[in-house]
Parts: C-alpha cells; sequence; structure tokens
C-alpha cells in the first residue's frame, strides 16, 4: 500500500464574528493484494505451488473544507458559524464520486449549542472484499458462545462461522445528517 497526503489550511480573512478558515487537500492511494488459496494445499506440493490471485486499487482524491463564523457572542468566541466541505475521489475500479456536507452550529446562550449537518457518503469495498469471494468457507467449532460461567455448555452444540464475501460487490452509498 502506497498513501501521498498533502494538506494546505489557514486563515483566509476575517468577518466581524471571526476568522474564515479553508483547507484543501489531495490524496493518493494504491493498494495491491497478491492471495494464494487453495482449499487443500496438501495435494498441490503446499501454497507456494499456487499462483497469485492480484488485485489492485488506485485513487486519487482532492477534498476541502471552509469554517465561517458569521457571528460572534463579543467574546472572541463564535456564536454562529457554518461549514461546507466536499471530496472528489477518483477509483481506478469504481469510477469517480462527489460527497459534500454542510453544517451548522448555534449557541444562542452560554451552554447551550445547537447544531445540524448534511452530507453524503461513499465506501467501495477493499481488495480483500474482492479477492475474499474466492475462498469463501463454513467452519463448525465445538465452542459454544455465550455459556454463562459455571454452567456446562450444552452436548453437541457448537459455532458455525462463515467467512468471505460476495463475488461482484459494490460500493455502499449514504445520505448522512445529525442535529442535537
Amino acid at each position: 500500500m502506497i498513501n501521498l497526503r498533502a494538506i494546505v489550511e489557514g486563515k483566509l480573512f476575517e468577518l466581524p464574528g471571526g476568522d474564515v478558515r479553508v483547507a484543501v487537500g489531495y490524496e493518493f492511494l494504491n493498494d495491491t493484494l497478491y492471495r494464494r488459496f487453495n482449499s487443500d494445499v496438501r495435494r498441490n506440493g503446499g501454497l507456494e505451488a499456487l499462483p497469485f490471485s492480484k488485485y489492485k486499487r488506485s485513487v486519487h482524491s482532492a477534498f476541502g473544507e471552509i469554517q465561517v463564523p458569521l457571528i460572534s457572542d463579543g467574546n472572541g468566541g463564535s456564536m454562529l458559524s457554518v461549514s461546507a466541505s466536499g471530496r472528489l475521489d477518483d477509483y481506478s475500479d469504481f469510477g469517480s464520486t462527489f460527497n459534500p456536507k454542510l453544517g451548522a452550529t448555534f449557541k444562542p446562550v452560554k451552554g447551550i449549542t445547537l447544531r445540524g449537518n448534511w452530507g453524503t457518503s461513499f465506501t467501495a469495498p477493499t481488495p480483500l472484499d474482492q479477492l475474499g469471494s474466492l475462498s469463501n468457507f463454513t467452519t463448525f467449532n465445538t465452542f459454544v458462545a455465550f455459556t454463562r460461567p459455571g454452567e456446562t455448555p450444552p452436548a453437541g452444540g457448537g459455532t458455525a462461522a462463515v467467512q468471505g464475501s460476495l463475488p461482484g460487490l459494490q460500493p455502499q452509498t449514504a445520505k448522512t445528517w445529525s442535529v442535537g
């Protein structure tokens, strides 16, 4: 994995409510996963005799944020501030996506703060998720989870585990908001 990031941030100008601050940046991610798998490596001369499966992804990202204090409380603090941010990601395997976020904070009196935000998000399956479907398997262990201390686990009980992923996983997207 290679991850490079550069960020520049600072004061843009001053308003009666305080300093307007901005941050902008660029990020590059190159992620390569090599994986060998076989359910019975004893028949194939060991794991080292198997070829690697490979998954590679690169992501170029640009992002920025601005914080604007609109009204001051008169004591050097912000009474009303708004913020906006965004991130543009260009995935080699899933295309481009832009995700904005808007927020506001209001402090009408000392000790009370009202806030809210709205945004969108995007999460691509990892390279391990993408290669996980090559090695899906189920196991059963005689270990019984959640047995109370001092109690004997039931005979024949156990824990089933499923590992792997579905082939062709797609990204997850969401619209998010929060108030408080």
